[in-house]
């Protein structure tokens, strides 16, 4: 081994991998000088995801490390190929090259010695004298053995424009041998066909290989990028002048050379710009918005002029089970029963619930098969409850499994219930009702004055505002919620008005305790999780109580909460680090993405009741059935003592915590802490300041997303696909 010092450089040979971050970015090896000497470990980064046998140059310092002693720092690192017969035998039994295993390893080192790789680059047609190895074996050898030098060296390209291993690789899974003009040529194109690199990756890459600043792909790629952070803050399209000005901005060009390239844009059909009305300023879509948009528009009007069942008529309300419902409610039950399309929106308490179940009932009797779905999982298990009849997710139900050579599958049923439609954004829901046979009955359930759904587009909001379909809006509390402050304070506040709270020491179930800082809430949370709401309610906290917070960073963000709820339920327990979340044995979490693979939906809640520290696994309860979630699926699972408002919507829990100060002043709105306050059913506590409770109520903008759906709706804006490149 070298003395600590000066830098070095070295060929090496990995002999085995210790750790490799979950971005690969940066790995610990154990490596042996190939030309003899001890081992030794190196850290730092590498272009490419190691393996044992793999040979690598790598250049950098011996250092004492203050935890780890001893250790080669590297600086950089680069595959080569080995020069020794060891080396070389090694790196081929290590399977790098497909079609080489151990036995023909053996026999090509023997023949060839050292000159093996030269022979197996320049001199192919020598390996036929080798035993096994015959024209066909050898034309794949070579194949593979050129494609292997190929990906070494754009790897290693790549690398030096910055881009670590994992982004890397993917970059060559997905171009392939024409990486190296692609990435000189036009970089930005990486951003639409690469996981992991964005826009503003692709432009440093661009600018580091010289490629001008008005360069015409670079002008698309900004003004595409401007539309796709729209897409991401809720917006279907985005109107030309602030397209362009952001894009301007963004690019560090004149916007006149922008409104240029936007027309050039235009005119090729990679974006399409709309004009609904001739005084209206235009807006600008990406191809497949503006395709689902009018899909959407044209399938609901559609949908909606097949003739109305008459499961209404044949069915009248003489059961026993109608006498509990008000008027309102039994004109809902009939509106639903008697319409193609219906909507059914109400808040808290108002009988939702009551009025579907009798509908589903009724539609059972008259012999139509219904299907009940939410976008969530967690939404579906609580519609499939109260219901009284299976529900699954709108992915589930229509096959809608990313990846998956089906197109879906279309629905079997007579009749479509969808809940939490606010939760419903307009490329999900295209997707439906691409699969929605004529003649089946719709009906949208949902909240108007709850969180819009994470995606682009407001489905619930605009069907309601178009007028054009029957709908039940359901406004009276239902008795069994009277005399339930968390239902009377969510009306109060959805009116405006501050909650009322109890005096100190009386009884009650919506409670506010003061607190001016975030520390001090953050105490309190702990104490409400771990003590009070416990004895004082007999709720498990491992199980009923959740706590919500506007926000995921701060002292009483998500990230931080979770880490000190589950320190103080599980510290001491089994526990896996994986990037900045932990999982220990005991600790709450939440599937944040469907995955089919295991049959976990988004949304879905379990707790974890195993850790695998060498596998990098974790098993969890998954409502009595346990999964187990290796390393490639755990970046779909997070720790859940604390989740945001917006991840909660579409559940119900006994008992709700909700901070609320000033520190969350950008998510300190009406409408958040109205869909929080809803998610409570026995206790409801919010922690905070009451300028930051009363900051909320009074904000209540709801920011106008950018879309021409109601308008489609209502016949003032076109509603057949214009004609789209590539479609």
């Amino acid at each position: 081994m070298e003395p600590t010092g000066g830098e070095v450089e070295q060929d090496v040979v990995v002999e085995h991998v210790v750790f490799t971050s979950d971005d690969g970015a940066f790995s610990v090896v154990r490596v042996a000088a190939e030309a003899g000497g001890s081992a030794f470990v190196a850290a730092g980064r590498f272009p490419i995801h190691l393996a044992e046998g793999d040979p690598l140059a790598v250049t950098g310092r011996f250092e004492e490390h203050p935890r780890f002693g001893r250790r080669f720092k590297v600086a950089a690192a680069r595959p080569r190929l080995p020069v020794t017969e060891d080396g070389i035998r090694r790196y081929l039994r290590s399977g790098r090259i497909r079609g080489i295993g151990p036995k023909l390893a053996e026999r090509l080192v023997d023949a060839f010695g050292t000159d093996t790789l030269r022979v197996l680059e320049d001199e192919p047609d020598r390996l036929l004298t080798v035993t096994g190895v015959g024209k066909a074996r050898l034309e794949e050898l070579v194949r593979v053995f050129s494609e292997g030098k190929e990906q070494r060296d754009t790897l290693v390209f790549l690398q030096g424009l910055g881009l670590g291993p994992a982004v890397s690789q993917e970059i060559w899974q997905r171009v392939g041998g024409d990486t190296l003009g692609r990435v000189r040529n036009d970089p930005w194109g990486l951003a639409d066909d690469v996981a992991g690199v964005g826009f503003l990756t692709a432009d440093r890459i661009a600018g580091s290989l010289g490629l001008a600043g008005d360069h015409p792909a670079r002008l698309r790629a900004g003004l595409q990028h401007v539309l796709n952070e729209g897409l991401d803050a809720g917006h279907v399209c985005c109107a030309a002048p602030g397209l362009v000005a952001r894009a301007a901005e963004l690019l560090s060009i004149a916007e006149g050379v922008v409104e240029g390239a936007l027309e050039n844009a235009v005119a090729s059909r990679a974006l399409l710009s709309v004009a609904p009305g001739a005084e209206e300023v235009s807006r600008v879509y990406l191809p497949v918005m503006l395709k689902a948009e009018v899909e959407v528009a044209a399938r609901m009007l559609a949908l909606a002029k097949a003739p109305a069942p008459r499961v209404a008529d044949r069915l009248p309300f003489d059961s026993t089970a109608s006498l509990a419902l008000t008027s309102e409610q039994e004109s809902a039950v009939r509106l639903l029963l008697s319409s193609r399309v219906s909507v059914l929106s109400g808040g808290p308490g108002v009988g939702k619930t009551t009025v579907l179940r009798l509908a589903v009932e009724a539609w059972r009797q008259a012999g139509l098969k219904v299907a009940l779905a939410s976008p969530t999982g967690r939404a579906a298990r609580r519609l499939a409850e109260a219901a009284g009849h299976g529900a699954s997710t709108l992915h589930k139900l229509f096959g809608l499994i990313p990846g998956a050579p089906s197109e879906g599958k279309t629905l079997g049923a007579d009749v479509l219930v969808i809940d939490e439609t606010s939760m419903l954004d307009l490329p999900l829901f295209v997707r439906v009702l691409r699969r929605v046979p004529d003649g089946t009955s719709l009906v949208l359930v949902g909240d108007p004055d709850q969180l819009p759904s994470v995606g682009p587009g407001s489905v619930l909001a605009d069907v309601l505002a178009s007028e054009q379909f029957p709908t039940a809006r359901l406004t009276r509390v239902f008795r069994q919620a009277e005399g339930s402050r968390i239902i009377e304070n969510a009306h109060r506040i959805n009116r405006g008005e501050t909650p009322a709270f109890p005096a100190q020491g009386e009884p009650g179930d919506c409670f506010f305790v003061a607190k001016d800082t975030a520390e001090a809430a953050a105490e309190m949370i702990q104490r409400l999780f771990l003590e009070r709401i416990p004895a004082r309610f007999g709720i498990d906290p491992r199980s009923g109580i959740q706590v919500l917070s506007p926000m995921h960073r701060g002292a009483v963000g998500t990230e931080a909460l979770n880490r000190r709820l589950s320190e103080a339920l599980n510290g001491g327990r089994k526990t896996l680090e994986r990037g900045n979340r932990t999982f220990r044995e005991g600790d709450r979490v939440m599937q944040t993405r469907n995955d089919y693979d295991v049959d976990v939906m988004n949304g879905d809640m379990g707790v974890v009741i195993a850790v695998d520290i060498e596998r990098s696994a974790v098993e969890v309860d998954f409502y009595g059935r346990r999964v187990t979630l290796d390393k490639g699926h755990l970046d779909d699972l997070e720790p859940a003592f604390a989740v945001t408002v917006h991840k909660a919507q579409g559940g119900e829990f006994p008992a709700v915590i909700l901070p609320l100060l000033g520190e969350h002043y950008l998510m300190l709105k009406r409408n958040v802490l109205y869909t929080a306050v809803t998610r409570a059913q026995r206790v409801l506590v919010i922690v905070g300041t009451h300028r930051a409770l009363h900051q909320s109520i009074r904000d209540d903008r709801m920011t106008r997303r950018g879309g021409e759906l109601l308008a489609r709706l209502q016949g003032r804006a076109l509603i057949e696909v214009p004609p789209v490149a590539g479609t």
